[in-house]
């Protein structure tokens, strides 16, 4: 898979739809277990939607929520990341709002870095985090059904 261009946001004020956000760990036990797992500095990422009604807003896929809307301004330690691939229009990534938190995997995604079982493709019914925002650019990102931080890392180019 060729490498994205990518780029580096330094001001959320510079943010433009599309925008990767990468989140490193908080407190929370998951959270910290994902970067030591998967082997990337952060546990979490979401797509930057823009700024409406004074809120910057982003679109994430949470454990025991699903996929929604979330205010950025409530989140802290993040990194911007503008990749330079097409992203689905507007419409096509609120249909994946409702969609629940793909727990499957998770679990799937342990026993590969702990046994080596690979892998299955996404279904698209459920979503993980970092799958959620490889859909969003078409599986540019990665290759589908291995989407997590690190892999959406490496193939990134800064």
């Amino acid at each position: 898979m060729p490498k994205i261009k990518a780029t580096k946001i330094e001001d959320i004020k510079d943010a433009q739809y599309g925008d990767l956000i990468f989140f490193t760990p908080t407190s929370s036990l998951f959270s910290r277990l994902i970067p030591v797992i998967d082997g990337s500095p952060y546990s979490h990422v979401g797509m930057y939607l823009g700024r409406k009604y004074g809120h910057n807003l982003f679109i994430e896929s949470q454990d025991g929520v699903g996929v929604v809307i979330n205010r950025l301004q409530e989140w802290r330690n993040y990194t911007i990341i503008r990749v330079d691939t097409p992203i689905m229009p507007i419409s096509k990534v609120l249909e994946e709002l409702g969609k629940p938190y793909d727990r499957k995997k998770i679990i799937a995604f342990l026993f590969n870095r702990l046994f080596g079982i690979p892998l299955i493709a996404d279904d698209n019914h459920a979503h993980v985090c970092s799958e959620l925002v490889n859909y969003f650019t078409y599986y540019k990102l990665a290759e589908k059904g291995n989407s997590t931080m690190r892999t959406i890392l490496d193939n990134i180019d800064f």
